[in-house]
């Protein structure tokens, strides 16, 4: 798991990979960096499984979430700007949770 995350970069699921000084000294802006380790490994330890519990979450999360990302990275919107995705999300999200009575 280790020499996976060190050639790639990626997450890995074990916590000797995160914790691996060969890991941690490659946490810096360059190829194949792990400098987004520390932010995946809290979101891991402390946020994951605790995602909204609202009816509205499993269409968002499955439909309009996606979908969006997929038009940003395949160039077919947002002229390449994830800015311009993230507002465009949230407007439509913020819509449906008003249209839901939960804003």
């Amino acid at each position: 798991m280790t020499r996976c995350t060190l050639l790639g970069g990626f997450a890995p699921m074990r916590n000797s990979s995160f914790a691996d000084p060969r890991v941690k000294a490659k946490a810096k802006v360059g190829p194949g960096t792990t400098r987004h380790l520390e932010t995946v490994k809290y979101v891991i330890d402390n946020v994951m499984a605790t995602e909204p519990h609202m009816a509205l979450w499993a269409g968002l999360s499955t439909n309009e979430i996606p979908t969006e990302l997929g038009k940003l990275l395949t160039g077919q919107a947002y002229g390449g700007d994830p800015q311009k995705c993230m507002d465009a999300l949230a407007k439509d999200i913020d819509a449906k949770m008003k249209d839901a009575g939960l804003l």
